[in-house]
């Protein structure tokens, strides 16, 4: 029996005969630094425009006076609250969960917007040339679900 050895030989070269190497010059410069100087914005107002400039400052919370009901005590702002204790707070430092436990002595300000507009017209429209009646809105809707009589039309009507 006869065996067979093959040896690979490869040649390689070194990278060193492949990479030049350049030097290069240092060479040190002096550059002077200035110092940036804070600019602040101005303007110009004339004196029409200055008397229009007002600050507005952000709305206080009126201080109101509650009264505790129910049952177990209330802890607010490291207080104790217990019932019937009459107390003075902000509407926001009442927690939404204890609103109803808690009743307003004083009257609560009214909120801007979430003040209901009445502007809504009603008109009592005959359908067809049925004895029946809708009552509609401005914007063209039917308010009723059911057609109407007349005098059921406006007692409604009286009621809105």
């Amino acid at each position: 029996m006869v065996t067979r050895t093959r040896t690979r030989t490869t040649e390689t070269k070194s990278i060193e005969d492949k990479v030049e190497v350049k030097e290069v010059e240092q060479v040190e410069e002096k550059v002077e630094v200035k110092e940036i100087e804070d600019i602040e914005p101005y303007v110009e107002f004339k004196e029409e425009e200055q008397k229009e400039i007002v600050e507005l400052s952000p709305p206080q919370p009126k201080v109101i006076t509650w009264k505790k009901i129910g049952g177990g005590a209330l802890l607010l702002n490291n207080r104790y609250i217990k019932p019937g204790q009459i107390f003075t707070a902000t509407i926001e430092e009442i927690p939404t969960a204890f609103r109803d436990v808690v009743v307003p002595t004083d009257d609560l300000p009214s909120d801007k917007l979430l003040v209901v507009k009445s502007d809504i017209k009603y008109t009592i429209k005959r359908i067809g040339k049925t004895e029946t009646y809708n009552i509609v809105s401005a914007d063209g809707k039917v308010l009723n679900e059911t057609p109407l009589t007349k005098v059921e039309a406006e007692n409604i009507l009286k009621a809105l």
